[in-house]
C-alpha cells in the first residue's frame, strides 16, 4: 500500500470539500427549480431536518445513496439527476481541477 505525502492528502481532503460543496449546489437546485423549502423536502423524504441540512448546504462528503434517493424523490428527480448537476457544478470550479 502506498502512503500519501501530507501534500496529496490536503489535495484529496480538498477534494471531497468540494465535491459535497457541489453535492449541496445541486440539491438546492432542484429544490428551488421545485420551489420547495427544506422543511417541504423534509417532510415529503422523512429525513430528519439536519441531515437534510447537511445535504443542503453541501457539507456530507461521503453522502449516503439511500439518502439521495429519498431526497431525488421528493424532488421528482432520480439521483443519477443530482449527481450529473453536482458534477457539471464541480467542472466549472476552477479550484477543482487545480
Amino acid at each position: 500500500m502506498v502512503k500519501m505525502t501530507d501534500t496529496e492528502k490536503k489535495i484529496e481532503k480538498r477534494q471531497e470539500a468540494l465535491i459535497a460543496e457541489s453535492m449541496g449546489q445541486a440539491i438546492r437546485h432542484y429544490r428551488d427549480k421545485k420551489e420547495m423549502s427544506q422543511s417541504d423536502v423534509c417532510a415529503v423524504s422523512n429525513l430528519e431536518r439536519n441531515t437534510f441540512q447537511r445535504y443542503d448546504s453541501g457539507k456530507v462528503s461521503s453522502p449516503k445513496i439511500n439518502n439521495l434517493i429519498k431526497i431525488a424523490k421528493a424532488l421528482d428527480i432520480t439521483p443519477g439527476d443530482i449527481i450529473n448537476k453536482a458534477y457539471e457544478f464541480l467542472q466549472a470550479n476552477p479550484k477543482f481541477n487545480s
